[in-house]
């Protein structure tokens, strides 16, 4: 998640202020996380465009703002976008006002609503044109009902569908197989060549060939009673006893119960929990540009991390930091915390990170100008 825009221009009575048209990502860039403090009471509005001169499509998403703080995610739907707000109380002068927009990206993006536009593709151009945007659906209320199949056709013609039929009807059969060849296959079949099988007069000769087979290698009764002799003498002391093979039986399914169906051996996984509370900051001042004290996380190959502190006043954010060595460090991604409703503190958090190979974690304050206080984190996972 990275910054997008910043304004913090003061709007007189019944006056706007607007960022003008910023140019989006749109290789990562999935919506706008889009946060407002103001003292006066007024409406958001976002204007969307497709092209550079800065000329909206349409005015996409308006909203009330009537409380001191407003905070609200916004799908992305063009190339380019201006956030607008207008003072709406009259001849009361905005003393507060800053407003902050935050790019979601891809690796990130988690619930974000989103819309298909369907575009007819007849008269081609940029989709920012009005007459060639067809129709907008929301993905969730696709019937399912389907059993898999899904056909879409330009609403404005049925043409297409009856041209696949015609071209279905007209299908080209010259090659298939008709009655007369078939029959044909048949005759060959029955007039199939038959003198290179066995008949009833070689059987015969082969089995008078099996009669008069030389027996005399063969064993004999006598050389059968000679054998059994020399088995009974066998000396059997170093062979296997009811008891070591009882024993051999206990060993086998002791084995038998860690190897699963399927033949491979089960591993015992340990559900123990690596972490401790506030082990990332406890109740710690992080001043601005500052980062917390470097955490050994070498033990945890997948966490989750919690963070909260008391600076309701700012907007700014944070960067979660790593590194191998306690030396080279690398960002690992953003904390962007905000204030819940009817709360005095800022949370965030990042659930299930991954953190195989790395060995040491810490969070550094982002603000240029805004010291964060009674910061609490903790990060706890598992092998």
């Amino acid at each position: 998640m990275s910054q997008f825009v910043y304004l913090d221009t003061l709007p007189v009575a019944s006056g706007s202020v607007d960022t003008g048209f910023k140019a989006l990502n749109l290789a990562n860039t999935y919506g706008l996380n889009v946060s407002v403090k103001t003292d006066v009471n007024g409406t958001l509005n976002l204007y969307w465009s497709n092209s550079a001169s800065g000329t909206p499509v349409a005015t996409t998403d308006t909203d009330s703002i009537t409380t001191f703080d407003h905070s609200k995610q916004y799908k992305v739907k063009g190339k380019y976008v201006k956030l607008e707000f207008t003072n709406g109380s009259g001849a009361v002068n905005n003393t507060i006002f800053n407003l902050k927009a935050t790019i979601i990206e891809e690796n990130i993006i988690s619930n974000l609503p989103m819309d298909v536009n369907i575009i007819s593709g007849a008269s081609g151009g940029d989709a920012s044109s009005a007459n060639q945007l067809i129709t907008h659906t929301k993905l969730d209320t696709i019937d399912t009902t389907l059993n898999g199949v899904l056909v879409v056709n330009d609403p404005t013609s049925q043409t297409s569908l009856n041209s696949i039929d015609t071209k279905i009807t007209a299908c080209d059969t010259s090659a298939l197989a008709t009655e007369a060849t078939l029959t044909t296959l048949n005759g060959k079949v029955v007039a199939c060549d038959t003198s290179a099988l066995a008949t009833e007069a070689t059987l015969t000769t082969l089995n008078g060939k099996v009669v008069a087979c030389d027996t005399s290698a063969l064993a004999t009764e006598a050389t059968l009673t000679t054998l059994n002799g020399k088995v009974v003498a066998c000396d059997t002391s170093a062979l296997a006893t009811e008891a070591t093979l009882s024993g051999m039986a206990t060993d086998v399914a002791t084995l038998a119960n860690t190897v699963n169906a399927g033949g491979e051996q089960k591993v015992s996984v340990s559900s123990e929990n690596i972490g401790s509370h506030n082990n990332v900051a406890n109740n710690i001042t992080l001043n601005a540009g500052a980062t917390t004290t470097a955490l050994n996380i070498s033990e945890i190959a997948e966490g989750s991390l919690f963070y909260e502190d008391s600076s309701t006043s700012t907007l700014d954010g944070l960067e979660i930091q790593v590194s191998v060595d306690n030396s080279n460090w690398y960002k690992w991604g953003n904390l962007a915390p905000y204030q819940e409703a009817g709360a005095s503190v800022r949370t965030a958090n990042v659930l299930g990170g991954s953190a195989h190979g790395l060995r040491y974690i810490r969070l550094k304050n982002t603000s240029a100008t805004d010291n964060y206080t009674n910061v609490n984190a903790t990060i706890a996972g598992s092998h």
